[in-house]
C-alpha cells in the first residue's frame, strides 16, 4: 500500500469525508503536508504548500487561506487562533496544545517564507511530487502543473497505443521485452523532453510578465518623478519672481522716499535763505530811510 505523502499531528483518527473535503479543495500545483484532526475527529485541518484548509465531517470546507493572505497563528491553549489579513481571528479548538503548538510553528514558517518541513520523511517514505525550487512563483508552480497535465493528456493516449502495437505483434517478435524496454524508454524520453520544452516556455513567459510589470512600474515611477520635479521647479521659479518684484518694489519705494526727503530738506533750506536774505533787505530798507531823514534834516539846518 502507498505510503501518503502528508504527516499526521496527534493521535486523534482523520475523518474521511472531511479529508476528502480538504482535498478536493486543493489546486492541481498544491501538495498537502500535514493533517491533523480536532473537535471529536469530525473535522481535519490540513497544511499544504500553498495554505491552510479545514474540512468537516459533512464533506464542506469550513476555511480555506493561502498563505498569502494570512498575517500569523497563534494557540491560546488548546485554541488555534488564525489571524488574516481581513483583521478578522479564526478559532479552532483542538485535541491537545502540544498539536496546536506545532500547527503553530508550521504555518508561521510558511508565512515567512518557508522551512525544510517539505524534506519530511511519512511512513518511511519522501514526500511525492516535483519540487520546483524556493525561487518559482505560484503562478509560474501553476502554469507549470496544467502544461504537465496537457503532456500527460497527450502522451498517456500514445503510450497506450504503442503497447496495443507491441501486443498484438508478440507473435513475430522474439526479443519482444527489449522492444517493449526501448519503446517505453523512448516514450519516457519524448515525454521528458516535451514537458522541459513546455516548462521552459512557461517560465519564460512568467519571466518576460514580470519584466514587463517592472518596467511599467518604473516608467510610471519616473513619470511622477518627473512630474514632482517640474512642478516643484516651477513653483520655485513664481516663488523666486515673486522676491525680485517684492524687491525691486521695494527700492523704488526706498529711491521715492530718499528723493522726496531731499527735495523737502532744499525747499527748507531756500526757505531759511530767503528770510535771511529778506531781513537783510528790510535791514537796507530801514538803513537807507534813516539816511534820508537825516539828509533832509541837515539840508533844513543849513
Amino acid at each position: 500500500m502507498t505510503q501518503p505523502s502528508y504527516r499526521v499531528l496527534g493521535d486523534e483518527e482523520l475523518n474521511d469525508d472531511a479529508l476528502k473535503a480538504v482535498l478536493s479543495t486543493m489546486p492541481r500545483w498544491d501538495r498537502l503536508r500535514y493533517c491533523s484532526g480536532f473537535d471529536f475527529e469530525s473535522k481535519v485541518i490540513a497544511i499544504s504548500e500553498g495554505g491552510v484548509v479545514v474540512g468537516n465531517d459533512e464533506g464542506k470546507v469550513e476555511f480555506a487561506r493561502l498563505y498569502e493572505n494570512i498575517t500569523d497563528a497563534y494557540n491560546q491553549g488548546r485554541t488555534l487562533i488564525i489571524r488574516t489579513k481581513d483583521q478578522n481571528n479564526h478559532r479552532f479548538q483542538m485535541g491537545k496544545e502540544e498539536v496546536v503548538s506545532q500547527l503553530v510553528g508550521l504555518i508561521n514558517g510558511r508565512i515567512r517564507g518557508g522551512s525544510n518541513a517539505d524534506n519530511t520523511r511519512s511512513g518511511g517514505n519522501e514526500t511525492n511530487g516535483t519540487d520546483m525550487g524556493q525561487g518559482v512563483s505560484i503562478g509560474e508552480r501553476v502554469k507549470f502543473w496544467e502544461e504537465q497535465d496537457k503532456i500527460n493528456q497527450e502522451l498517456i493516449p500514445r503510450v497506450i497505443r504503442q503497447n496495443e502495437l507491441l501486443t498484438a505483434h508478440i507473435a513475430d517478435h522474439e526479443n519482444l521485452p527489449l522492444v517493449a524496454g526501448n519503446a517505453i524508454s523512448e516514450a519516457l524520453a519524448e515525454a521528458r523532453e516535451e514537458q522541459q520544452r513546455h516548462y521552459d516556455a512557461a517560465l519564460e513567459a512568467a519571466k518576460q510578465e514580470q519584466q514587463q510589470q517592472y518596467d511599467t512600474a518604473l516608467d510610471a515611477a519616473r513619470q511622477e518623478q518627473q512630474q514632482q520635479y517640474d512642478a516643484a521647479l516651477e513653483a520655485a521659479k513664481q516663488e523666486q519672481q515673486q522676491l525680485h518684484d517684492a524687491a525691486l518694489e521695494a527700492a523704488k519705494t526706498a529711491i521715492n522716499d530718499e528723493a522726496q526727503a531731499n527735495f523737502d530738506r532744499a525747499v527748507t533750506i531756500l526757505n531759511e535763505e530767503w528770510r535771511k536774505t529778506r531781513n537783510i533787505l528790510i535791514g537796507i530798507t530801514a538803513a537807507s530811510g534813516a539816511i534820508a531823514i537825516a539828509a533832509i534834516i541837515v539840508g533844513i539846518l543849513i
